[in-house]
């Protein structure tokens, strides 16, 4: 059972990437601040790179405003930073540097972009910069085709669904690499001018909005870690547990909970299962769901039985912010 439960979860990850990869994945469009959504992701960039890697972030607050879907581009982000970090490896003192800057883009500039075919504008550039292993000609040649690694982990569809996702936000990618020298990737964007006084009006972190006491329910530790910070943050009092089943024996015997935070997809008892066990004990527990997927396809088989409320992943404190927002009203 474990083994078609690992060969399940990977064939799930291989068609969200599949569909990232054809542009065919679920595509959710906003006018968002980018620098918020790179801050706001630190916490999980610092537990998915090595220890031995320094992470450095600069933002140029003009470049702030992007149309997109930002649990795509969070994903992108993601998978070039761990990328980077992978390219130091573990024997060496590394360093990554995330930049975000505003630049102009005209016809005689000589780049060039992966991805859509870039008119001259204005564009925010994400650059991610590493001094690892680098990479040949041939290497950076084929490194966006389906299916080809460097490595032995067998994630070689990971810069072919960034690409995919990029294609879909109209925006390009540039590799500039050397071996033994390092590797910069920069993601160009097109910029939102129009939509600047806002953004510079907007660009206050998130603060303390609420208090109380939530469980939050999740079998990926790093995830646990990452969301307990960010809802500590917002001035909630957490405690985890890594599936369905301590989720339950917790509430058994500790009910003083305002809310529950429940990841859906978990081995043993799954957060659907957890969510029964759960309104069986309090029939009018708040409860807020969480998954990759749409709310449709992750709550399916729900047979029914419903959340009230529902957080798609991956998720930024801005989001998490207007899920405790809602969580604290009350409720009939």
């Amino acid at each position: 059972m474990q083994c078609i439960d690992a060969a399940t979860r990977a064939a799930t990850e291989l068609c969200r990437q599949m569909l990232a990869y054809s542009g065919k994945g679920l595509f959710k469009p906003e006018l968002f601040q980018i620098c918020d959504l790179v801050h706001e992701m630190r916490p999980l960039f610092d537990v998915s790179i090595g220890k031995n890697v320094l992470l450095q972030i600069r933002c140029d607050p003009e470049a702030c405003l992007v149309q997109g879907d930002k649990g795509q581009l969070n994903q992108v982000l993601l998978n070039l930073v761990i990328n980077a970090s992978e390219a130091i490896g573990p024997d060496k003192q590394g360093k990554i540097n995330l930049t975000v800057s505003l630049e102009a883009l005209t016809a005689s500039d000589e780049h060039h972009f992966h991805g859509s075919e870039l008119l001259p504008g204005s564009f925010v550039v994400l650059s991610v910069e590493d001094n690892g292993s680098g990479m040949d000609a041939e290497v950076i040649e084929h490194m966006f085709d389906p299916f080809f690694t460097t490595k032995f982990t067998g994630r070689g569809l990971g810069m072919s669904a960034v690409l995919g996702i990029l294609s879909a936000h109209d925006a390009g990618i540039e590799v500039q690499s050397r071996p033994g020298v390092g590797t910069t990737i920069s993601v160009w964007l097109p910029h939102q001018n129009g939509g600047l006084d806002h953004c510079l009006a907007t660009t206050a972190r998130a603060a303390t909005v609420s208090s109380g006491r939530v469980l939050v329910v999740d079998d990926e530790q790093a995830v646990l870690g990452v969301v307990k910070r960010m809802l500590e943050r917002l001035g909630l009092s957490v405690v985890t547990a890594c599936d369905g089943t301590e989720a339950v024996d917790i509430f058994s015997r500790d009910r003083a909970f305002d809310w529950v935070l429940l990841d859906v997809t978990m081995p043993e008892m799954d957060g659907v299962e957890c969510l029964k066990r759960l309104r069986e004990i309090n029939p009018g527990l708040y409860v807020v769901m969480s998954s990759g997927y749409d709310p449709e396809n992750a709550l399916a088989a729900s047979y029914g039985t419903m959340p009230d409320d529902f957080l798609t992943k991956p998720y930024t404190i801005g989001a998490l912010k207007v899920i405790v927002e809602k969580a604290a009203l009350p409720h009939a």
